[in-house]
């Protein structure tokens, strides 16, 4: 990855499931949002992660088949999925160190394998969830802006900006409760 303009933008599940699920109280909102300020459909991308995330959402939700096969069809249907490449892993684990380095104060000098970082109590230390870092390093890789409903990816980007100065881009959170981007002085279309 070299430095360079943005070239799009990628979305994570916490919007996307608004997008692919019509029944989703956001949906409406979401949608005109992303019409209005984000623009062309060739620059939305996602990343394997996020097809993954919505078939788990699927498979353990009491969704009736319907409305399933709509968000699945949905999601399938989309025209730009990233896979997870040999770049995106080595972002990744430059980024894992990092946030470990940054927020595992108290933890043992030594470096801790992976998987003994998903556990609740590191996990919250940390302040990550596991795929939200993975579709961080996609978006930092490819030069794309991160769009999210989940402010929990702020520690992600404060750390991304030290280890990554190329990566300029601040990632887009919307509020969690509404799906809408941050007020830019024009009133949204909120259907609730």
């Amino acid at each position: 990855m070299t430095s360079g303009s943005v070239v799009g933008y990628l979305l994570d599940t916490s919007v996307t499931s608004s997008i692919w699920d019509t029944g989703h109280a956001a949906h409406y909102a979401t949608l005109a949002r992303i019409v209005r300020e984000l623009g062309a459909a060739d620059i939305l991308m996602i990343s394997v992660i996020t097809l993954g995330e919505t078939e788990y959402g699927i498979a353990s939700g009491k969704l009736d088949p319907a409305r399933a096969a709509i968000i699945r069809s949905a999601a399938q249907s989309h025209r730009v999925v990233l896979p997870i490449t040999k770049s995106i892993s080595a972002t990744y684990g430059q980024l894992r160190g990092a946030l470990y380095d940054t927020y595992a104060v108290g933890r043992k000098q030594r470096k801790a394998r992976p998987e003994t970082l998903v556990d609740s109590v590191t996990s919250q230390t940390l302040g990550i969830q596991e795929n939200d870092l993975w579709l961080y390093s996609t978006a930092i890789t490819h030069n794309l802006v991160f769009v999210t409903r989940d402010a929990k990816t702020s520690r992600i980007a404060d750390v991304a900006t030290n280890v990554f100065p190329y990566y300029t881009v601040a990632p887009l959170v919307w509020p969690p409760d509404r799906g809408e981007l941050p007020d830019t002085g024009t009133k949204s279309d909120v259907r609730n």
